[in-house]
């Protein structure tokens, strides 16, 4: 008898009512002895997550970021970005993942990422220091900044394709996955750009002075 039946069995039915019960099939009651599954798991929410998030950090990017970028003098600019790429550290938040919170990620993997994002860190926080105090190093600093965060992006994104960190990613490590690593793709991307395509600017030049 299912449990179904076995409740309805309490019911003030009559006795004609309760044979009928009986006689059914179990197959009628299947519907309310199967557990639902799960529409999305683990890995492909996080995988529409972040490509939601992608789409509103490349429109933030090309709506307010760029306008902004191009309406500062170069150094206010790539401060304006690098500023995103400073927190980086939070990478270090892996360890504890791994440790407590089920993150399946080798010792190997923990440590290139994030040593990458560490050090990408660390020269933005640099760059900054050394953009702002006029120092022409400032300038370089950016560069490698935005290198080796990019390069470092894509060593990340390897290795946890590789260990299919998305299946056990939970907690914050999924919030990092799902949200700030899409925006620091869009503003790193940006970051290069702005070297690049404004590399003749002084960085102190006038915002009237930018083209």
């Amino acid at each position: 008898m299912s449990d179904l039946t076995l409740w309805l069995s309490y019911l003030p039915l009559t006795a004609c009512e309760h044979r009928v019960i009986r006689l059914l099939p179990p197959s009628r009651f299947d519907l309310f002895d199967t557990e639902v599954s799960l529409v999305v798991d683990l890995a492909n929410a996080n995988l529409i997550a972040m490509l939601v998030s992608f789409v509103i950090a490349i429109t933030i990017g090309l709506w307010y970021l760029a306008p902004a970028a191009r309406g500062r003098p170069v150094g206010s600019a790539l401060t304006m970005l690098l500023w995103f790429q400073a927190f980086r550290h939070i990478a270090l938040q892996i360890f504890s993942a791994a440790e407590l919170s089920g993150l399946d990620a080798t010792e190997n993997a923990q440590r290139t990422i994030v040593y990458g994002d560490l050090a990408t860190a660390v020269l933005a926080v640099a760059a900054m220091w050394a953009i702002r105090q006029r120092l022409a190093a400032g300038r370089l600093l950016a560069w490698l900044v935005a290198v080796v965060g990019i390069a470092d992006l894509v060593s990340a994104t390897a290795v946890g394709v590789d260990q299919q960190l998305t299946d056990t990613a939970t907690d914050f490590s999924w919030f990092v996955l799902a949200f700030y690593t899409p925006i620091l793709w869009v503003t790193g991307v940006m970051l290069l750009w702005q070297l690049y395509t404004r590399r003749s600017e002084p960085l102190d030049a006038p915002a009237a002075a930018v083209a």
